[in-house]
C-alpha cells in the first residue's frame, strides 16, 4: 500500500513538472471531463512600434512543433472592419515580424495567435499601437525652422528656431528678383555660432537670427511668388523616416508678441492694429520680450528707447551712491540688436537711446570682461558702430506741464492715518513737487493695497498725472534697499460721484511706471478719453522691504503725483 501511494506521488511530480515544462512553451495539457485536452502554444512578447502609415508587429515563434501558421487581426477604433493575415511558421526563426500598412491616424487593435494544421487555435495576445500620419499630433509640434519671417522690401528677416535632433534637412525655397529658383539652407543656420576672439580668447555665443538673401548676392526675393519650406527628419518612437508636408509661408502673418500687444494698447487704444501701417516713429519705454515687432510698421522711421524714462540726475548711467539699477530692459539684446540693424539696413530707420536703456547689459562671460552685446555684435561685422544715436539724462527735457491747484482738495486714503496734509507721510506730501518729501505709509506684517481718493471738489479737466519716485535722499536706510520701496506699477481711475470709476487711461487695470529711485514718469491721458471729472483714485501695493525677527515687513514710498493740464 506504502508503494502504491509513493508511485502515485512520484507520478503526480511528474505530471506537475511536465506541465511546468510545456508552460514555459506556452503550451499545455488539461484534463476535463471528456479527457485530456492540449492547448496550442501562443505567441510570445508581441511587441508594436509605430512608422509611417503602418506598424509593425514582431513576436516569438515558440517550441509548440504543432503550430502551423501565426493569425495577426487588426482593426481601427475608426472602423467597424476586422482584417487578417496568416503567416506560415518558419521553424528556424525565433521570432517573426509583420508590417502592417496603409493605415489611417487611428488607434489599431492587434491580436496575435498560434494555428495548429487543424486550425486550433492558441489564446490571443492584445498589443495596441497609433501609427504616425501627416495628422498625428506629435508631428505639429515639429518646427518648420522660422519661427517668424518679417518681409523688408525685397529682403526679409527671420528668426529661427533651435536645432533639435529629429530634424535632418530644412530647406527654403523661393523665387529671386532675377527669375531664378532658389534656396537656403536652414538647418545649417540653425543654432548659429558667433565667434569674437577676445584677449586671445575665443568666444563663442549662438545667434539665431538673418537677413534674407544674404549680403554678396545681386537678387532680392520676389514676394508675388510662394515662399516654401521642405522638411526631412523623423521622432523617436517612429520607425521610418517622415515625408513632412511642405509649408508654404503667408507673407500677410503677422504674430504680435504679448508685451509688444500690452505696449501699443496702452499707447493708442484698443484698435491700435488699424494705426500700424501709419507709424512713423514710435516710443518704448518699458521691458519688451522681442523688438522683432516693429517689423511690422512699415512706414517706420525712428525708434525711441527709454526717451520717456526721465531719471534722477543724482543717479547717472553708472549708477551712482551704490543704488542698483533697475530700469535696463530684460530684451534679449542679440535679437533686438539685429531687428534695428536690418531695419536701418532696408529702411533707413533710426534709432535713438536714453541712458543707456535696453542695452547696458554685459554678455555674462567673466572672459570677456565688460564687453557689452553691442561692442561685441560691432566686432562681428554684424552691426554698425554707429547704429545707436546716445543720450544722456543732461540731454533730456521733461513735458511743460500746468499742475492743477490742490490746496483745497479732499485727500483720503484707504488707511485714514495718512488722509488729509497735516502730518508727515501724508497724502499732501505727493502733490508738492517736492520727490525728497514722499507719502509714506509705514511698515506692516502684510501686503496692503492703499486707495488715495483726491476729491477735486469740482469737475475739472485732467490731461494727465505726474509720478514721480521716492528720492534717494528721503530714504534714510541702506541705500541697497531703496528699490524696495519703490512701485512697478499703479492703478489710476478718475469719476465723477465717488462711486463709478473708469480707467484714466486705455490700461485695464495697473499702469507700467518708471522704477528707479527719483524717476519721473508722465501718465498721459489719451485726447479721445479726456473729460472733466471730479475724482481721482489711485492705488497701489505695498512692496517687502526688510525683515524683523524673521517676518517679512511691507512699505512703499512715493514722491509725487501730480494731476496737471498742459500749457
Amino acid at each position: 500500500m506504502m508503494k502504491r501511494k509513493l508511485l502515485y506521488g512520484i507520478g503526480l511530480l511528474a505530471v506537475f513538472f511536465m506541465m511546468s515544462c510545456e508552460d514555459l512553451e506556452d503550451t499545455y495539457d488539461e484534463w476535463s471531463g471528456d479527457g485530456m485536452v492540449r492547448y496550442v502554444g501562443k505567441a510570445g512578447d508581441v511587441e508594436v512600434a509605430p512608422g509611417w502609415e503602418r506598424l509593425r508587429v514582431t513576436w516569438k515563434n515558440g517550441n509548440d512543433a504543432n503550430v502551423k501558421y501565426t493569425k495577426v487581426t487588426w482593426q481601427s477604433d475608426k472602423e467597424s472592419g476586422l482584417k487578417e493575415k496568416y503567416i506560415p511558421l518558419q521553424k528556424d526563426k525565433a521570432s517573426d515580424t509583420l508590417w502592417i500598412e496603409n493605415l489611417d491616424n487611428a488607434l489599431y487593435t492587434i491580436r496575435v495567435s498560434n494555428l495548429t494544421a487543424d486550425s486550433t487555435e492558441s489564446f490571443t495576445r492584445e498589443v495596441y499601437g497609433l501609427p504616425y500620419t501627416s495628422e498625428h499630433e506629435n508631428l505639429s509640434v515639429i518646427s518648420r525652422g522660422i519661427i517668424n519671417f518679417y518681409p523688408l522690401g525685397n529682403r526679409m528677416a527671420v528668426t529661427l528656431d533651435e536645432k533639435n535632433d529629429y530634424l535632418k534637412e530644412v530647406m527654403l525655397h523661393y523665387i529671386g528678383t532675377d527669375g531664378n529658383k532658389h534656396e537656403w539652407d536652414i538647418l545649417e543656420n540653425m543654432s548659429d555660432t558667433l565667434e569674437v576672439d577676445q584677449w586671445g580668447t575665443m568666444i563663442q555665443l549662438v545667434g539665431n537670427m538673418f537677413l534674407l538673401p544674404e549680403e554678396g548676392v545681386s537678387w532680392g526675393i520676389n514676394f508675388n511668388e510662394p515662399l516654401t519650406i521642405t522638411r526631412k527628419g523623423r521622432v523617436a518612437e517612429c520607425l521610418d523616416e517622415i515625408p513632412f508636408t511642405e509649408v508654404t509661408l503667408e507673407k500677410g502673418e503677422r504674430v504680435w508678441s504679448t508685451h509688444f500687444t500690452l505696449w501699443m494698447n496702452q499707447l493708442y487704444g484698443p484698435d491700435w492694429e488699424s494705426r500700424v501701417n501709419t507709424i512713423e516713429e514710435i516710443d518704448l519705454d518699458y521691458d519688451l520680450a522681442t523688438f522683432e515687432d516693429l517689423f511690422y510698421l512699415p512706414a517706420l522711421k525712428q525708434v525711441n528707447l527709454g526717451k520717456n524714462r526721465y531719471l534722477c540726475e543724482a543717479l547717472d548711467m553708472w549708477g551712482m551712491k551704490g543704488v542698483e539699477k533697475d530700469y535696463v530692459s530684460l530684451t534679449d539684446e542679440y535679437k533686438a540688436l539685429m531687428t534695428l540693424q536690418y531695419l536701418k539696413t532696408t529702411r533707413g530707420v533710426e534709432t535713438n537711446v536714453y541712458n543707456g536703456m535696453y542695452f547696458s547689459g554685459k554678455l555674462g562671460d567673466p572672459n570677456l570682461g565688460e564687453m557689452s552685446y553691442t561692442k561685441f555684435l560691432q566686432q562681428l561685422g554684424k552691426i554698425d558702430a554707429d547704429l545707436l544715436n546716445h543720450y544722456a539724462v543732461a540731454d533730456q527735457t521733461q513735458p511743460e506741464i500746468v499742475p492743477l491747484a490742490w490746496e483745497d482738495w479732499g485727500l483720503m486714503c484707504s488707511d485714514t492715518t495718512y488722509s488729509g496734509n497735516n502730518n508727515t507721510g501724508s497724502m499732501g506730501w505727493l502733490l508738492d513737487d517736492d520727490r525728497k518729501k514722499c507719502f509714506s505709509p509705514g511698515k506692516r506684517f502684510e501686503i496692503k493695497t492703499y486707495e488715495l481718493t483726491f476729491d477735486m471738489k469740482t469737475p475739472q479737466m485732467v490731461h494727465g498725472f505726474k509720478f514721480v519716485q521716492a528720492h534717494p535722499d528721503a530714504i534714510t536706510e541702506d541705500y541697497k534697499k531703496v528699490l524696495g520701496y519703490l512701485l512697478s506699477a499703479v492703478k489710476i481711475e478718475v469719476s465723477n460721484d465717488a462711486v463709478s470709476w473708469t480707467n484714466a487711461t486705455y490700461v485695464d487695470g495697473y499702469i507700467t511706471v518708471g522704477n528707479n529711485a527719483g524717476e519721473a514718469t508722465y501718465i498721459t491721458i489719451p485726447e479721445e478719453l479726456r473729460q472733466e471729472v471730479r475724482y481721482i483714485r489711485l492705488s497701489m501695493a505695498n512692496n517687502k522691504v526688510d525683515e524683523m525677527d524673521g517676518v517679512a515687513t511691507y512699505s512703499l514710498k512715493l514722491g509725487d503725483f501730480i494731476p496737471y493740464t498742459e500749457p
